[in-house]
């Protein structure tokens, strides 16, 4: 869904959140550098991807991407 706006115009950039280690069919990541990895291949500039890989439930999912909205944006 967000490659899907990112595509069509509607975002400039795209945030990916999950920090946990996970094993994917193709090796162990975690949860956001995993999706990195297919926006990258459906067309996602790297420099427009906010990496958030630190998280490792919900609450700190919106925690950690506020850091990195932060630090992107100056919010």
């Amino acid at each position: 869904i967000a490659v899907n706006a990112y595509n069509s115009g509607r975002s400039e950039k795209i945030m990916l959140c999950g920090g946990k280690l996970r094993d994917f069919p193709d090796g162990k990541y975690t949860e956001a550098e995993y999706m990195r990895q297919a926006a990258l291949r459906l067309g996602v500039p790297d420099d427009h991807i906010i990496l958030e890989n630190s998280s490792q439930n919900t609450v700190e999912n919106i925690l950690f991407a506020l850091i990195e909205l932060q630090r992107n944006f100056w919010l």
